[in-house]
């Protein structure tokens, strides 16, 4: 009997959705992935899924000040933006989370 061992809580590789805000600020800051990586303490594979996408669906403060630093954005910045690719990851059906869900007028209030 074959054993289904895929991780229902991760989205297959060919559905998940690259996070491009953070390609094109890494791109616009001058930096290289591993110079990224190694920047905001995250290993360049682990790095590369949360770009591509395939992981790092709840990240924390700590790597939200960490990456705004490195790029040259404010923190509020890349919740905004984090916060849009969320809307289209849940438009995708890749996702369920209410949170991300708010209508864009209203996450100014938060």
């Amino acid at each position: 009997m074959k054993v289904d061992t895929h991780n229902k809580d991760q989205p297959d590789r060919k559905e998940a959705l690259s996070r491009n805000y953070l390609i094109d600020l890494k791109l616009k800051a001058g930096l290289t992935t591993d110079l990224l990586a190694s920047r905001i303490f995250l290993d360049r594979k682990n790095y590369y899924q949360l770009e591509s996408g395939t992981r790092g669906h709840r990240m924390s403060a700590i790597l939200y000040v960490r990456l705004a630093k490195e790029l040259k954005v404010s923190v509020e910045e890349l919740v905004r933006r984090e916060a849009a690719y969320q809307r289209k990851r849940i438009k995708k059906g890749l996702s369920k989370e209410p949170l991300y869900s708010l209508k864009e007028e209203q996450s100014d209030e938060y």
